[in-house]
Formats: C-alpha cells, sequence, structure tokens
C-alpha cells in the first residue's frame, strides 16, 4: 500500500522528502491507533532507523511541517487507505454513551478508561480525539454514571436515612461548645486502636450508630464493587464540610456506600480483637 501515491497534497507536488515520514505516520498510526500528538513523540530511534533506510538525513525529520497542509494531506491518505474516519460529535456522544454504560460501573481509573476509549476508537475505526477532548469525554461519562447511580440509589432511601446520614456530617449539640468539635463521620472513619475492652466497645458503638442509619441491604446490588470502593475512598479522604458541598443525590449514595462497607470493616475488625 502507497499512501503516497495519487493525487498531490493542496498547493503542488508531494516533496519527496517528506514520503519517509508519511511512512513514520502509517506505522505510528498501525501500532497506537492514532497519529502522534508531536513530531517529539516518536522515538528519535525510529526516526533515524527509517531515515537510514530511505537515504535521508534524521535531521530533516525537524523541517517536516506538523501543522501545515501537507501533514493534514497525509492524514488523510492513511486514513482512507485504512479505513479510518475522523470523529464527529456525534461518534464523541455515542463513546460517552458507552463509557457510562459499559466501562464505568466497573472501572473508575481514569487511566483506564483513556485506554478504554483508544480500544473502542480503533475496534470502531474511528481516529480518536485529541487527548483533551478524551479527558473530557471521560469526566462526562463519570459524571453522568454517578448521577444514574445516585438518582437509584436516593430513590430507595428512606427520608429517616438520608437524615441519619446528614447527621454524620454535623457536629452534635454536645460538642458544638468546644473549639474542636467534630462531625460524628470523624470518630467512626478513626481506628480503633490496640486491642482492649475500650476498643471493643467503641468498635461496638459505631457499628451500632452506622446500622441504625436503617440503610436497605440491597442498597447497591446493582453497582459493581470497584465504583462503591471508589465512593468509599472520596468519603474517607474528604473532610465533612467538604461532603456537604455535593448535591443530595450524590452525598447521600457517598456515605450510604462508605457506611456499608465502614459496617464490614468495623465487624471484621470487632472479630479479629476479640480473638486476639
Amino acid at each position: 500500500m502507497d499512501v503516497g501515491a495519487g493525487r498531490s497534497p493542496p498547493g503542488g507536488q508531494q516533496d519527496g522528502r517528506d514520503s519517509p515520514w508519511v511512512a513514520l505516520l502509517l506505522a505510528f498510526f498501525r501500532h497506537e491507533g492514532r497519529f502522534p500528538a508531536s513530531k517529539h513523540e516518536v522515538p528519535s530511534a525510529v526516526v533515524t532507523h527509517l531515515a537510514s533506510q530511505v537515504g535521508v538525513p534524521a535531521q530533516a525529520y525537524v523541517a517536516y511541517d506538523w501543522r501545515g497542509r501537507t501533514i493534514k494531506y497525509h492524514r488523510v491518505q492513511i486514513r482512507t487507505a485504512l479505513g479510518f474516519r475522523e470523529t464527529s460529535v456525534e461518534d464523541a456522544d455515542q463513546l460517552v454513551d458507552w463509557l457510562t454504560n459499559e466501562v464505568v460501573p466497573h472501572e473508575r481509573a481514569l487511566d483506564r478508561v483513556r485506554s478504554a476509549v483508544y480500544a473502542r476508537c480503533r475496534e470502531l475505526r474511528l481516529e480518536p480525539p485529541t487527548s483533551e477532548r478524551i479527558a473530557r469525554l471521560v469526566r462526562s461519562a463519570l459524571a453522568s454514571h454517578e448521577q444514574q447511580v445516585s438518582t437509584a440509589v436516593r430513590g430507595r432511601l428512606s427520608t429517616n436515612s438520608v437524615e441519619a446520614l446528614d447527621g454524620l456530617l454535623t457536629p452534635t449539640k454536645s460538642s458544638m461548645d468546644c473549639e474542636l468539635a467534630r462531625a460524628p463521620l470523624v470518630e467512626l472513619k478513626a481506628d480503633p486502636g490496640p486491642a482492649s475492652l475500650e476498643s471493643v466497645l467503641a468498635q461496638i458503638a459505631k457499628l451500632q450508630r452506622l446500622r441504625a442509619l436503617g440503610l436497605p441491604s440491597d442498597l447497591f446490588a446493582d453497582v459493581a464493587s470497584k465504583a462503591r470502593q471508589g465512593y468509599r475512598q472520596r468519603v474517607q479522604i474528604e473532610e465533612p464540610y467538604e461532603l456537604r458541598r455535593h448535591p443530595e443525590p450524590v452525598r447521600s449514595t457517598l456515605l450510604a456506600a462508605w457506611a456499608g462497607l465502614r459496617s464490614g470493616e468495623l465487624t471484621d475488625n470487632l472479630v479479629d480483637t476479640l480473638f486476639q
């Protein structure tokens, strides 16, 4: 396949000195499923090897116009030859839907979600969007999935449970006059400390507080474990005032996910402590 043959690029005949770099773009696209974001993304060893094969100095690669009309023409040739097309607005919307329903429920690590976008584009014979646009698509999918989960979870919670969850973020009246007043959530997060009767009683009190929330046992039955762990981690690292800033459905979902998993941890800790 010769992507350099055929119609001339806009503005005249194709410069023969560009031919090696067309081959380089083609090889990169075949391997990565996309074009390099900049000429510096191509390893210098690859440039040197290709230049030696076609008998041109490797330094000529620096002069290859990365933003001009010629390289755009070369990209069109390569896409056409490989059966790819540029990603349209409609394609991008479909990618967000696919991520929301198929990827994000099971995987929330940003680098892996981005990798899934590139793999999906290759499968659909699409030239991937820019890395910045992919980042926006990933954020949109994460937000869309969170909205779906939050709406579903909030619908399963009673008014009393929602109020009890919000109570975890509010310092108790008895501690309001203290300079270091803390929300109950802070105490519930704390580690039990060395095994002792006191620590056992403290863990039992925490477990009772969490069970009093009245959370349904099947609250997260249709939510993947990784997603629940992600919600738990957010609650674990955010301060109560930060959690209060979330919209109510999101806040309740985050706290409920954390409370369910924390309850399991406390139960396991109690068993271990009693054995000790």
